[in-house]
Parts: C-alpha cells; sequence; structure tokens
C-alpha cells in the first residue's frame, strides 16, 4: 500500500538532483518521464518505503489530452504511479498512438504490456 499524501512535494528519485523537488522545468514537452517520490512537506521525510509511492511524471500536449485528465493535469504535467495498478509491475513504456478520429492528433499513453493488447485511450493511462 501506498502512503502518498495529498499536498506532498515530488521530488527526483533519481540524478544528480535527487532528493530536489521536481520543477516544470524538469519536463519538455513529450519527453521521456521524470521518477519521483513523494515527500512531506512540514517534516521533509521522502516516502520512499513502499514501491508503490514511486511516481512518474511527465508533461503532454494538454490539446491531445482528454477532458478529465486535462483537468487533473497542471498545464500538461502529469503524474501516474510507477507500478502497474492491476499487475503490480514497473511501468516504463510510452506508446504513440494514431487517433481513430480524422483530424485529430496521435496521442501518447502509458502503456501496460499485459493490458495495451486489449485496450487502447486517448488520456495518458490505460485502463
Amino acid at each position: 500500500m501506498s502512503d502518498r499524501k495529498k499536498g506532498d512535494l515530488l521530488v527526483l528519485s533519481e540524478g544528480d538532483r535527487q532528493g530536489e523537488v521536481v520543477r516544470p522545468g524538469d519536463l519538455t514537452l513529450g519527453g521521456p518521464p521524470v521518477h519521483a517520490w513523494p515527500q512531506d512537506p512540514k517534516s521533509s521525510v521522502i516516502r520512499k518505503g513502499p514501491r508503490l509511492n514511486e511516481i512518474l511524471v511527465i508533461k503532454l500536449d494538454p490539446g491531445e489530452l482528454d477532458e478529465e485528465t486535462r483537468s487533473r493535469s497542471a498545464d500538461g504535467i502529469v503524474a501516474y504511479s510507477v507500478i502497474c495498478t492491476h499487475a503490480g509491475f514497473p511501468v516504463s513504456d510510452l506508446v504513440t498512438t494514431a487517433s481513430s478520429t480524422p483530424g485529430k492528433r496521435a496521442s501518447r499513453v502509458r502503456a501496460c504490456p499485459d493490458v495495451w493488447p486489449r485496450f487502447r485511450s486517448r488520456s495518458p493511462t490505460v485502463p
């Protein structure tokens, strides 16, 4: 079980700046996800205990997100668990999919290899 809390900061979980707060400038549009841990803003404790706490943060084009995902993003920046919520293994692949609607652009989705062949979505998550 995750012990992430509403209001936690997200800090980098790897690289030269490990432990520093993730900033919008750390993300590039459509670029690779940044790995992060939640951090208690009052005690500064980084919650990296359970593996369910690790998070992928990515910046996507807000115009390519469905309305629900766009409303939960910050200018296209979204965060998801690194762990697949249905199979419990790390999720790292991003897949570009063609839109089935004429005039719509392709979209990027977080892909679970077990689920991807059966489900496709224009939002950045796959059920």
